[in-house]
């Protein structure tokens, strides 16, 4: 892993080990992506895993390392968009999502922001995306 700032580690690494098992395991790689319906089984892991996310993205935020307007459902970017580079560029540079991933933390830090130019989804539109990634919205 690439040292970041010391007070971005945990996000790093939350979102390093995500990716990573979505580069593994092609089924976490669905899983991470979508939003299974309230009754489904595993609803209950992917809510562990958005409020860990949650957290951690908090606890950066508060530690001044972390842009102030990133919020946790900004995650999600990076969960379907590594979804994506996996599926191209499998069997031809197996690692490539690192590099695209550090692009993406890069921009994450406090120092780095600028405006953006639209408001983050709210939870209920990350939902209703991941429902429908998921075919069931």
């Amino acid at each position: 892993m690439r040292p970041l700032a010391p007070k971005m580690v945990g996000l790093c690494l939350f979102l390093e080990t995500m990716c990573e098992l979505q580069a593994r395991d092609r089924g976490f790689n669905d899983f991470a992506s979508i939003r299974l319906p309230e009754n489904a089984c595993l609803a209950g892991q992917q809510t562990r895993i958005h409020d860990l996310g949650v957290r951690i993205v908090e606890r950066a935020r508060e530690q001044g390392r972390l842009r102030p307007d990133l919020v946790p459902e900004d995650l999600a970017f990076v969960i379907w968009s590594h979804s994506r580079i996996i599926e191209a560029t499998d069997g031809i540079a197996p690692h490539a999502w690192r590099r695209h991933l550090y692009l993406m933390l890069d921009g994450f830090r406090a120092e780095r922001a600028h405006p953006l130019p639209e408001p983050p989804l709210t939870p209920t539109q990350l939902y209703r995306a991941m429902r429908r990634l998921g075919g069931t919205d």
